[in-house]
C-alpha cells in the first residue's frame, strides 16, 4: 500500500458530467485552494502560536473567519447530504473528525492543509462513477534554488508572487503554512529582527549543557551580534498562487537576510501535475476502495431538513 498516494471511488450519485461532491475530513483546521481562490477555510483549535517574524491574518479576531464556496455553487442541487454541508463523526472513543462537503471539477488539481498535512487532491470520471486521487505532498522531492534580492524586491514578491525567478503575474496570491495559519507578510525594520535573533539566540542557551567555554563563546557572540551577521526572516512557508486562467500552483520558500538590504530566498515548485486514469488504476489497482457513507444519524429526519431549503 502506496504510504504517499490513495485512490477512492465514489458511487455515481455523487457524480455529475462535470464535476463529483466529495467530503473531506479534517480535524482542527482545513484549507482548500481550487478554481482561482479559497474555497473552504475554517479553524477549531483554541490555542494558536504563530512565529512572531510574520503578521498573521488568524489571530484573535481572526479565529472565527469561516469561508465555504459549497452552499454558493448551483451543482450542489441533486447530490445526497446537499442541505448538511458539514457534519461530525466519531473516530474511536475520542476523537472526532468534521467532514464538509466540497464539489471538484474533473482533472483539475485542488490543495488542501488540514492537521499538518499538505494534499492534491485530483477527481476523474470513471463510467458512471468517478475516482479521487489524494496525493501527500508534504515531503515530495522538489528542486530547491536560491535567489538574491533586495528589499523592495522581496516585498514585491511577498505581496504579488512574482520576482525574478518567477516572472509571471498572478491574479492573487497567499502565503500560509501547514499549522492553519494564512499571512499578510510584512518586512519588519532591521533592528527588529536583529533583536529577535538575539532573544533566540540567548534563548537557545539555557537548555543544553554546554561546555563553560563554549558558554562563554556563545554570550560573546551574542553581544556582538551586528549586521554583518545572517539570520532567518521566515520559514516553512507555503505561496499559493493563481493565474487569470484560475491555473493553481504552489511553491514552498524560506527567506534569510544576508546583509543590508540583501536577502535570500529558498523557493521550490511542487509539481501538482494531473496524472491519467489510467495510469493511477495501474499503479494502486485492487487498493482502490469504495468511498464509505457517511455516518449521519436520522437521515430521514435530515433528507426532510434538505428539501426545507
Amino acid at each position: 500500500m502506496s504510504e504517499r498516494e490513495i485512490a477512492q471511488r465514489l458511487r455515481s450519485e455523487y457524480v455529475k458530467d462535470d464535476c463529483v461532491q466529495v467530503m473531506l475530513p479534517f480535524q482542527g483546521y482545513l484549507q482548500l485552494w481550487g478554481n482561482g481562490g479559497l474555497m473552504f477555510y475554517q479553524y477549531l483549535l483554541k490555542d494558536i502560536q504563530f512565529d512572531r517574524r510574520e503578521t498573521a491574518i488568524i489571530n484573535f479576531d481572526g479565529m472565527n473567519r469561516f469561508v465555504n464556496t459549497y452552499p454558493l455553487d448551483e451543482r450542489n442541487f441533486g447530490f445526497p447530504y446537499a442541505g448538511i454541508p458539514q457534519h461530525t463523526e466519531r473516530v474511536g472513543l475520542f476523537k472526532k473528525t468534521n467532514l464538509v462537503n466540497q464539489i471538484l471539477d474533473f482533472e483539475k488539481p485542488y490543495v488542501a492543509i488540514f492537521d499538518g498535512y499538505v494534499v492534491k487532491y485530483v477527481a476523474y470520471k470513471d463510467g458512471d462513477s468517478a475516482i479521487l486521487h489524494v496525493e501527500l505532498l508534504n515531503n515530495i522531492r522538489t528542486v530547491e534554488s536560491k535567489t538574491k534580492l533586495s528589499r523592495e524586491s522581496l516585498e514585491k514578491y511577498l505581496r504579488t508572487g512574482t520576482a525574478v525567478f518567477d516572472p509571471t503575474q498572478y491574479k492573487s496570491i497567499q502565503i500560509c503554512d501547514t499549522k492553519g495559519g494564512l499571512y499578510h507578510i510584512t518586512l519588519q525594520s532591521e533592528e527588529y529582527y536583529q533583536n529577535l535573533t538575539r532573544e533566540e539566540m540567548q534563548h537557545s542557551l539555557n537548555p543544553y549543557p554546554y561546555t563553560e567555554r563554549t558558554t562563554g563563546m556563545l554570550k560573546k557572540m551574542i553581544e556582538n551580534l551586528d549586521e554583518s551577521l545572517p539570520y532567518i526572516v521566515l520559514a516553512n512557508k507555503r505561496m499559493i498562487k493563481f493565474t487569470e486562467d484560475s491555473e493553481i500552483s504552489l511553491e514552498n520558500f524560506a527567506v534569510v537576510r544576508t546583509g543590508n538590504d540583501e536577502y535570500e530566498t529558498l523557493h521550490a515548485k511542487v509539481p501538482l501535475k494531473v496524472d491519467s486514469i489510467d495510469n493511477i488504476k495501474g499503479r494502486l489497482g485492487s487498493e482502490i476502495k469504495t468511498m464509505r457513507e457517511p455516518k449521519i444519524k436520522n437521515k430521514m429526519i435530515l433528507r426532510k431538513r434538505e428539501l426545507q431549503l
